[in-house]
């Protein structure tokens, strides 16, 4: 709802007037005690200015309410769903993820394209194993809380909190159940990481506006801030924009979970199971090479300095130019495993950056020009139910 907010100043004046009166004595004989008191009071006259202030004839404010519902209980009471894959769709049919950003009539993915060009690059990159492996042994865990929605039926509109969590709730440094058992079917139990909340306790990450009708969970579009550690590669720390999320999504005791959809992506006639949710959106290509750089940066081994703008870009007359500074000289193969896959594969990275705009992973125009600008993005999500331990946050990091 929009605020009208007003400040108003009124000038006050304050008198404080003292009075000392000599009436005429009449033929009445005074036999009262004698008035000894002295009087010190001083008179003063208001010389206050006067108000001249303008009558505040403001509109008044007529928008519509925002019916999007602000839970009244406190927070982490639930619902939950816990992410327990997340797939990054590389090639394939259009049913395999997730929305068409561009309205051509096909769903776009250049994250997908990315992810697999990057595997031509180099063997030794196999993001989605790496993924895999970081939320089976929970170096990747997120909870969705589904605020404000119905507590019986589970369905009408929601706020959608997202949460980095640990299963490792006793802090031995291993978690507590299995992930492949007890976490997929919903019987696992979580705190929520310090790391994902604001000053005042509040999730970093949430869409505002949501939904659950007909089994359908839909969400957005919004930002979406989104921070995925990839160990031994890179950490994904990028803003994801016109996000959006639509899953196939059924109730159950311990929570939200989804359908996963049975799909042959490749044609063979033999289906391959997907989660039921898809996360969709864009990345600004300029947060990518952000990404890049900072990891080039890191890169002593192949004589980069640490200051260095190894990857630079930008829009040209008709596409989103891309490539590494010829200045610099690039020498990976001093590098050794110890010092990253990026750092190894660096003048890779650099012949093949130029490619980047015509192998269609820059697809999405952000800002009307006709010249794509962004990465889109696609992932599909499986969840099951979760349940918050008490206390519901983890200890901060020491």
């Amino acid at each position: 709802m929009k605020k009208l907010s007003l400040l108003m100043a009124l000038g006050l004046g304050l008198g404080v007037v003292g009075c000392g009166d000599d009436t005429a004595e009449s033929a009445t004989t005074d036999t009262g005690t004698a008035d000894t008191a002295t009087d010190t009071g001083s008179g003063s006259t208001d010389t206050g200015t006067a108000d001249t202030a303008t009558e505040d004839t403001a509109t008044e404010d007529t928008a519509t309410e925002d019916t999007t519902p602000v839970p009244t209980d406190e927070q982490f009471s639930g619902p939950f769903s816990y992410v327990w894959r997340i797939q990054i769709p590389q090639s394939g049919t259009d049913a395999e993820c997730c929305f068409d950003f561009t309205a051509d009539g096909v769903t776009d993915n250049g994250l997908g394209t990315l992810i697999g060009a990057l595997g031509a690059i180099s063997t030794d990159i196999d993001i989605q194993a790496t993924l895999d492996g970081a939320v089976a042994d929970g170096s990747i865990a997120l909870l969705l809380e589904y605020a404000g929605l119905a507590e019986i039926t589970k369905t009408g509109p929601t706020q959608l909190w997202f949460y980095l969590a640990t299963n490792d709730i006793d802090g031995d440094g291993s978690g507590d159940q299995d992930w492949a058992t007890a976490l997929k079917a919903g019987e696992g139990i979580f705190q929520v990481q310090p790391t994902s909340l604001d000053a005042d306790g509040s999730p970093l990450i949430k869409f505002e506006s949501a939904r659950i009708s007909s089994d359908v969970l839909s969400a957005g579009p919004g930002d979406f801030p989104l921070t995925i550690p990839i160990p031994g590669l890179l950490t994904l720390d990028v803003t994801i924009k016109q996000a959006q999320i639509e899953a196939d999504v059924r109730p159950e005791a311990s929570g939200i979970f989804t359908n996963d959809a049975d799909i042959d992506s490749d044609g063979d006639g033999t289906p391959e199971v997907w989660g039921g949710g898809k996360l969709g959106g864009v990345i600004p290509v300029d947060q990518v090479i952000g990404i890049l750089n900072d990891l080039a940066n890191d890169c002593a081994c192949a004589g980069i300095a640490p200051d260095a703008a190894v990857i630079i870009a930008g829009e040209g007359t008709d596409q989103y130019d891309v490539a590494c500074d010829p200045n610099i000289t690039i020498n990976d193969g001093a590098c050794t495993d110890a010092d990253g896959v990026i750092c190894g594969n660096l003048s890779t990275v650099c012949g093949f950056a130029p490619a980047l705009p015509t192998l269609g992973l820059i697809d999405v125009d952000t800002n009307g020009n006709t010249i794509p600008d962004a990465i889109s993005v696609g992932l599909r999500l499986s969840m099951s139910g979760a349940t918050l331990e008490n206390p519901p946050v983890a200890p901060a990091a020491p």
